[in-house]
């Protein structure tokens, strides 16, 4: 297990973010004792220096990203033999092999208020946190609760089909608890690929994901429930992932009632986009909070494998 992590270490790069020091005051502490008790094997803090543009004017401004190292995710820069072949696991930065740590702050603050019979003192979600290749995918379903207004009666890991070992991530109530909400959230991280290379959102990729990793967990929703994907995107939400989305969502309405697709790459457009197959879903609207200004301020940048002129890249088979 790592060294003791405290207050005065995560205060100065927790200030390096978008918060004030308000709120930088009331995080600090209950961080660190969370991260104490995840008992990363392995926790370290850095600051890294980025060039960014500035969404209004353009010009290039430094932002310095409070991140934290958390143990082998499987992906790093480091992977890769060669700048040709697009393997995520040969990708790296911030949501990749690192933690942004304000989100990670953030993530504590909802887990204390919003799901505190669950947050750190249920097993399963304190072992997930703790593993490196499940910590960044369960911060970002965790985070997911705080997309809601007026939610109500959460319940964690609820299997919906009899005899069956796979379980949604939530399930909780709305509009005064008379709709059920059941949600299984999946974030991408092979969207990096689509973002940094300029790719268009892979549907066949998608289809089959899907057809293996979400449809399995949900049988049709009754009456008063809903049930609906969650997607936490590395790229745009263009035209090109709503049509790819909506077909495969009319393809299997009968188990899926909508999908809400996130991102923090909006480039102007939206970072939030809803897509309901059915007039009963459409009670879904008033209920899902846009993203708010800390969101909006994550800053995330990542590593890319890149032919360097001069430097015979490794073969691989």
């Amino acid at each position: 297990m790592s060294a003791i992590t405290t207050p005065e270490e995560l205060e100065p790069f927790l200030r390096l973010g978008s918060l004030d020091q308000t709120t930088v005051n009331r995080r600090v502490g209950p961080l660190a004792e969370d991260i104490n008790r995840i008992g990363f094997k392995d926790f370290r803090l850095s600051a890294r220096n980025c060039p960014f543009p500035d969404p209004i004017t353009g010009q290039i401004i430094p932002v310095t990203l409070p991140e934290y190292y958390f143990g082998d995710t499987g992906f790093s820069v480091n992977n890769a033999e060669n700048s040709s072949k697009n393997k995520i696991e040969w990708f790296g930065g911030t949501g990749i092999d690192r933690g942004h740590l304000q989100f990670l702050s953030r993530v504590s603050e909802i887990g204390h208020s919003v799901i505190p019979q669950y947050w750190l003192e249920n097993k399963k979600l304190r072992d997930a946190l703790r593993n490196p290749t499940q910590h960044l995918d369960t911060v970002e379903e965790v985070w997911w609760l705080s997309r809601w207004h007026g939610i109500e009666s959460i319940s964690m890991a609820e299997r919906l089909l009899p005899n069956s070992k796979a379980d949604v991530d939530w399930s909780f109530f709305l509009f005064n608890k008379q709709i059920r909400v059941n949600l299984e959230v999946k974030r991408i991280p092979s969207d990096l690929v689509r973002h940094t290379r300029g790719r268009p959102f892979n549907k066949e990729w998608f289809t089959t994901f899907c057809s293996e990793k979400v449809l399995p967990k949900f049988r049709p929703s009754g009456t008063d429930e809903i049930n609906i994907l969650g997607l936490s995107l590395f790229g745009e939400i263009d035209r090109n992932v709503q049509l790819v989305v909506s077909e495969w969502l009319r393809q299997h309405k009968c188990l899926i009632d909508a999908v809400v697709i996130v991102t923090r790459e909006a480039r102007g457009r939206s970072g939030l986009d809803k897509q309901i197959v059915n007039d009963k879903a459409q009670i879904l609207n008033p209920f899902i909070k846009e993203l708010d200004a800390e969101d909006s301020s994550l800053a995330f940048a990542f590593e890319v494998p890149i032919k360097v002129p001069g430097f015979p890249e490794a073969s691989s088979q």
